[in-house]
Order: C-alpha cells, then structure tokens, then sequence
C-alpha cells in the first residue's frame, strides 16, 4: 500500500461508517455529536459506557478551512486512518495498493494501540463479572462475540 496524506479531509467529512471513541477520546467532541455505544455493568441501571459513537457520518471537529480542529488531540482511529477503517476501497483517492509495498509501521502501531485498549476494556467487564451492552435504536441490549469482533475488525486489504 501507498500512501501519503494530503489532509483533503475525505476521512473526515466521508467517513463510510460513523467513529467510535473511547472515554479518553469523547471529551475533545461536543456532547451533542455522539452517543453511547457499548457499556459494561451488572444490569441497564449501573451501566458504565466504555465506547461512543459518533451520531454522523461526519466529524464534527473537521473545519473545511483549518481542517482537523483537534489534530493533536485526535482519535486513535484517525491517527491509524487508513488501516482500521473497514474497507478502503475507493474512500481515500490517496491510497494505492501495488505490490511490494507494506503498510507504514507507525499506522500499525496506532492499530494494534486501539485493539489493546478496546482489549483492556472488555477484559475489566469479563474480570469484574459484568455484562457487555450495545446501544442500538435508542435501546441498551446485552452484547455478544459478534459486537466484539465488530470492534477488532480490520480492513480486508490487511488480513
């Protein structure tokens, strides 16, 4: 793979699914610009929500003029772009797959941080007896394998 980033903001304002952000993460976005996602606990009155969504398919920290408003401070899924976005194909016109080319380590390094700490996450639940739940429909619902490989899923071009 390719790549070079010319912060066109195409990851930012056309994102194919909408983020997800981890506790140390949702404090840089605008109450109002996600929801919960998915929460550890014992029942729906004690939940304790470990990953938000954004509600858009768009991140409302990207300013078309300056650009990423929070670069610094950004997700660990933005530093990683684009290898854990699920699928690439023709999302960012700056990514080219030819052979012999590998993926840059550093995007690998910020993937496998954000698996640790997804990781770490679900390990506290299991440890402490809790119950995974995932929001959905405005609803909480007990969670299984499947949500979790959801969160551990990499794009086919890297399996």
């Amino acid at each position: 793979m390719l790549w070079n980033c010319k912060r066109c903001g195409s990851c930012c304002i056309k994102l194919p699914k909408r983020l997800q952000l981890l506790n140390d993460e949702v404090e840089f976005f605008p109450k109002y610009s996600y929801e919960n996602y998915l929460a550890g606990g014992f029942s729906k009155s004690d939940l304790k929500p470990i990953v938000y969504k954004l509600k858009k398919k768009r991140c409302p920290m990207y300013d078309e003029k300056v650009g990423c408003t929070i670069y610094e401070n950004r997700p660990i899924v933005c530093k990683a772009f684009p290898v854990i976005i699920n699928s690439l194909d023709g999302y960012c016109k700056n990514v080219k797959y030819e052979q012999g080319y590998s993926v840059p380590s550093e995007l690998i390094v910020y993937a496998e941080e954000r698996s640790k700490k997804f990781a770490l996450l679900i390990n506290n639940i299991r440890e402490n007896n809790m119950k995974l739940w995932v929001y959905k429909n405005s609803k909480w619902r007990i969670g299984n394998k499947k949500d979790l490989l959801k969160l551990f899923k990499l794009p086919k071009e890297f399996k």
